[in-house]
């Protein structure tokens, strides 16, 4: 596995992730806040910044909670 793949994988295991947090969490705020809290504690995603991080938190909730 080479690191490009590698941090690919890690990405997408921080995306999976994140939603979850969106499906428990009860408001938009609280799901960006452990999103961003997640991302610094585990290091998983240290190419994103916090605004892009909220950015893809409003766009799992658009994909979870918009079909309903």
């Amino acid at each position: 596995m080479g690191m490009s793949s590698y941090v690919m994988d890690l990405e997408e295991s921080f995306w999976n992730q994140v939603d979850e947090i969106v499906r428990e969490a009860d408001e938009i705020e609280v799901a960006e806040y452990k999103a961003i809290k997640l991302a610094k504690d585990k290091w998983l995603v240290p190419h994103l910044d916090e605004s892009q991080i909220k950015e893809g938190v409003w766009v799992a909730v658009n994909e979870i909670w918009g079909n309903i």
